[in-house]
């Protein structure tokens, strides 16, 4: 079959297993939710969150004196001079 006759063809079988395709019981299926899978993945979520979440550079947020000296000391073994000074908050 070509054309045409290929398209009716095609409509016909689609009216007759749209209902299995389409219908309720399928909705029914896909509507079903794993609890116990689903709260494995939370808790896969939530470790991963919690183990990459403070970020690249959390150590240097969490001490700030000792990320200012260390950029000092870069800059001076590149022979600059510095000096820093606190400003007032």
């Amino acid at each position: 079959m070509t054309g045409w006759n290929q398209i009716a063809d095609w409509k016909t079988r689609l009216a007759e297993g749209a209902a299995t395709v389409f219908g309720k019981d399928r909705a029914e299926e896909q509507g079903k939710v794993d609890v116990t899978r689903m709260q494995a993945k939370i808790g896969e979520l939530a470790l991963a969150n919690d183990f990459l979440g403070p970020g690249p550079d959390y150590f240097d947020k969490r001490n700030k004196d000792h990320f200012a000296n260390k950029l000092v000391n870069r800059l001076q073994d590149l022979g600059f001079n510095i000096t820093l000074q606190r400003v007032s908050a």
